[in-house]
């Protein structure tokens, strides 16, 4: 279980609507994406690609990780407060993923988006 917030390392406010953020990276995530380009906009919340993406998510049957903690890590990449390497750290931590196969998740989950 994430306990402290993945952008700043600062312990979380209980209850908040984004389980991995503290409520002042929250503020600064959604303030980032609001200047990001439409179309990337489009993918980070597009339907299809957030479906194949739980595919390949549950394809390597995580354990001990939430997806929406990987939707969260998909737009902070987005946004660019996290990278591909902090994705595959919190799939080793967390998910319990071998890093050979955090790698290959993450790179796959992110090239969905971003290639």
């Amino acid at each position: 279980m994430i306990e402290n917030c993945v952008v700043c390392g600062k312990m979380k406010t209980p209850g908040g609507s984004m389980a991995t953020q503290c409520e002042d990276c929250r503020k600064r995530v959604w303030e980032l994406y609001k200047d990001i380009p439409g179309e990337w906009k489009d993918a980070l919340f597009s339907l299809d690609l957030s479906d194949a993406a739980m595919a390949i998510y549950e394809e390597y049957n995580v354990q001990g990780l939430e997806w929406g903690v990987i939707a969260e890590y998909i737009m902070l990449i987005g946004v660019g407060l996290k990278s591909e390497a902090d994705l595959r750290g919190v799939l080793v931590k967390e998910g319990r993923l071998r890093p050979d196969e955090a790698r290959t998740l993450a790179r796959e989950i992110v090239s969905l988006y971003f290639e």
